[in-house]
């Protein structure tokens, strides 16, 4: 058998590296993944708090106010090396209307998650997101962020890692929009 693959044409060897990226990057948003189209509404969800699992929080209160859904796992490092980027945006434009909630994917680890919240400094709240809400807003990749604007419908999706001056900007332009009249 590896005398087979010894003889494979370097040419070859490099359609297939050019097809195995494309479907592992590019096929998700083919088939269907990714998160939201922009102008979509924004599913509704009313979701347990991390930690305390008795208090709830809803997408329908937090309307008005720009919403940045940031949906993670403690197991994911792209997820652990973002919160740093979405701190800052919590900091540097809470004050002009954004809220921002950490959508955690572990519902099975609420104890876990709860203990890892109580040792950072993460400044927003956080929810257990269950599979409904999870392929409604359809999670496919972590982290994955959704930006909602005032009026509850989609402004843009991020999937994986995002530069903090992408999100910036797309705050940014969100929150300077203005609500529809009605």
């Amino acid at each position: 058998m590896l005398e087979k693959l010894k003889k494979v044409k370097p040419f070859w060897w490099f359609v297939a590296f050019f097809v195995a990226v494309n479907i592992l990057w590019i096929g998700p948003a083919i088939l269907g993944g990714g998160t939201l189209k922009k102008g979509s509404v924004a599913p509704a969800f009313s979701l347990p708090l991390i930690p305390d699992s008795s208090e709830r929080l809803s997408l329908e209160s937090l309307r008005g106010s720009t919403v940045l859904l940031v949906f993670w796992a403690t197991w994911c490092d792209a997820c652990l090396a973002e919160i740093p980027v979405v701190i800052d945006l919590s900091n540097r434009y809470g004050d002009r209307g954004l809220v921002v909630v950490g959508m955690n994917l572990e519902p099975e680890n609420r104890p876990g998650v709860g203990r890892f919240l109580s040792t950072s400094s993460i400044p927003y709240r956080n929810v257990t997101v269950d599979g409904q809400t999870a392929a409604a807003y359809r999670v496919g990749v972590l982290p994955a962020i959704v930006l909602i604007d005032r009026a509850g419908t989609v402004y843009k999706g991020f999937t994986g890692r995002t530069s903090g001056f992408r999100l910036a900007r797309a705050v940014e332009r969100c929150l300077d929009l203005e609500l529809p009249e009605g």
